[in-house]
């Protein structure tokens, strides 16, 4: 081969890599191969972040976790929201230390609050369907209840209605102590709108025991009273006076 048909093939050759470099780039820069490009796949997901605060045996290594885990939902530095994400959070509600249940509670309602976080806005409860709940089930669940206090709490319900308090005042005829001691805890969450619960609320102090001398754990008694006060009931229960001492003024 001449000197004049190698320089030809080199130039052929270099422009052929130049299209080569070209097709590659556009390829990358394409909509379709946008969706391929690892960085979803690298943020972490809600779910690991809560297996690494698990792990922390000290409390402020969990606190600095679920800094970093609130950092990365506000920035939207995290793969999309899961079921099994939510459910390890909610795992986490229900430990027995009440500061990691706190906070996975406070970054429940962080992912409520962000779209990117891939789940939607939580539903506006209704009360008298968690009661509804209550009444259908067959071992007198109370955790509905104690749903509903907190959903209560932060402005996850509907403004309360007749039916929602007449439903509340109804499960104070409940057997169950813990049954009594949720209602009482979200008729006093509830105030003063809950006023037409106060005959319901006598009722269930009227029928419980004497004060005992010595008692452990919380009682239905003193959430009843309580919620009578915050009602406005007056003149209170003769049996509360007993019971008052031991309510706080305030459920915070």
């Amino acid at each position: 081969m001449g000197l004049q048909a190698r320089k030809r093939a080199r130039a052929m050759y270099g422009r052929l890599r130049l299209l080569a470099f070209a097709m590659i780039a556009a390829h990358i820069a394409s909509p379709a191969m946008a969706l391929q490009v690892p960085d979803a796949i690298n943020r972490p997901s809600i779910a690991d972040e809560v297996v690494r605060i698990r792990a922390q045996p000290k409390a402020t290594s969990r606190d600095v976790n679920f800094e970093n885990l609130a950092q990365l939902i506000e920035h939207c530095d995290v793969r999309p929201t899961t079921t099994d994400d939510i459910a390890a959070l909610r795992h986490l509600e229900k430990d027995r230390d009440h500061d990691v249940a706190r906070q996975a509670r406070k970054t429940l309602d962080l992912l409520r609050n962000h779209d990117c976080a891939g789940i939607p806005a939580r539903r506006r409860v209704v009360i008298a369907d968690e009661v509804a709940k209550v009444e259908a089930s067959p071992d007198q669940d109370s955790a509905p209840l104690s749903e509903l206090s907190y959903d209560i709490e932060n402005g996850f319900t509907q403004p309360p209605t007749t039916t929602d308090i007449d439903a509340l005042a109804g499960l104070m005829q409940f057997p169950s102590g813990e049954i009594k001691l949720f209602t009482a805890v979200v008729l006093w969450r509830l105030g003063p709108v809950a006023k037409p619960a106060i005959p319901a609320l006598e009722r269930a102090i009227a029928d419980s025991p004497p004060l005992p001398g010595r008692f452990k754990g919380p009682r239905a008694e003193i959430q009843i009273c309580g919620a009578l006060r915050a009602l406005g009931d007056d003149p209170m229960p003769a049996k509360c006076q007993g019971w008052l001492p031991y309510a706080s003024r305030t459920l915070d």
